[in-house]
């Protein structure tokens, strides 16, 4: 693939997991659900040796993407968490942990 396609392929993954994020997950707050998924992207994209809760691991996985590459992924998912929060029933979140 282009690297000047990737902004538009991880925009369009980051639309996905924002769409399918069980609703009950809505009431954490946006940046840590934004984290769930760069977790997410990183496990899709890496060796199975790679270990996601390696924060050196994560960061050298996120140096390798600018940040004009992640700039309309973030955009339409923080987006879609608002329009989702906006049309679903409020509930209590839970822990994540």
């Amino acid at each position: 693939m282009k690297r000047d396609r990737l902004p538009a392929l991880l925009a369009w993954i980051a639309a996905k997991y924002a769409e399918e994020l069980d609703a009950r997950l809505l009431a954490n707050p946006t940046e840590e659900l934004w984290g769930r998924h760069i977790i997410w992207l990183f496990l899709l994209t890496r060796s199975e040796q790679e270990d996601p809760s390696d924060r050196q691991a994560v960061n050298d996985f996120l140096s390798e993407l600018a940040d004009e590459e992640m700039a309309a992924a973030r955009q339409i998912f923080f987006q879609i968490i608002e329009q989702r929060r906006a049309s679903t029933p409020t509930a209590p979140a839970p822990e994540l942990g």
